[in-house]
């Protein structure tokens, strides 16, 4: 779907840094909301990988932007 698309070129400059700070938080939560969703590591990984078609090098660098409120052990 085009909101797919529009994620995924947002999920990959928060990869490459041209997206930091607040504005990948804003981006980040609004994808995996944690009201309504605990998020696993494994499950944000999965989604990435599943619905975003990211490789694992984009993923780790997308997983290293989300806040610590998300508590990713292998990211810390």
């Amino acid at each position: 779907s085009q909101s797919v698309k529009e994620e995924t070129e947002q999920l990959k400059k928060i990869a490459n840094g041209s997206i930091n700070g607040d504005e990948a938080i804003a981006i980040l939560s609004s994808i995996f909301p944690t009201d309504s969703l605990n998020w696993t590591q494994v499950d944000v990984e999965d989604f990435l990988a599943g619905v975003y078609r990211l490789p694992p090098g984009l993923i780790d660098q997308v997983m290293l932007a989300f806040p610590d409120n998300y508590n990713f052990p292998d990211y810390e």
